[in-house]
């Protein structure tokens, strides 16, 4: 397993909050995973095996102690084999230079430390590496700290959807150029 730079970020007397950012291991951090993330983020996590296997996805997880306390998934090709509905804008964010960040999420007794944006620097130098030149999101249109947690971080708000995978809800479609 190739390891990423580490990422420290100390906290009060010396302690460290984030440990370090690297690619998923899924035997070691499933279970981890399965403490905080969301059902429908658990849905990306476990379809993404196959994806990630060859190549056309990445998972970076955030660890302290030993422990994930945060999760990032990422497409960088698209693939019919997801087990989530894909519409066409979708599918076209996920293809060429583009790579999709379609979850990410921190454990609910670290958030606010920075985590999160850990996660994104190293999601932005993965993508990077693999040759992507964008990276792009979609955030529930009525979900405001995640639109200022995203501008915070550099992303552009692009446009507002109506994705037929979100029953009628307004998305925001998010893009960072690297």
């Amino acid at each position: 397993m190739r390891r990423l730079r580490k990422v420290r970020k100390g906290y009060g007397t010396g302690s460290y909050i984030l440990r370090s950012v690297r690619l998923v291991d899924y035997d070691r951090d499933i279970a981890d995973l399965r403490d905080f993330v969301s059902a429908k983020g658990m849905l990306h996590v476990q379809s993404c095996q196959d994806a990630v296997a060859n190549g056309d996805a990445y998972i970076l997880v955030a660890e302290r102690d030993e422990r994930v306390i945060g999760v990032a998934v990422v497409h960088v090709a698209a693939r019919k084999d997801m087990g989530w509905e894909q519409d066409g804008l979708t599918i076209s964010l996920m293809e060429g230079t583009n790579a999709y960040l379609a979850n990410i999420e921190v454990s609910p007794g670290m958030r606010g430390r920075g985590i999160g944006g850990a996660l994104l620097r190293q999601v932005e130098e993965e993508a990077r590496r693999r040759g992507k030149v964008r990276i792009w999101l979609h955030a529930d249109g009525q979900n405001a700290g995640a639109h200022r947690f995203y501008e915070r971080h550099g992303w552009r708000h692009e446009r507002t959807v109506h994705p037929s995978w979100k029953q009628g809800r307004a998305s925001r479609i998010y893009v960072k150029k690297l």
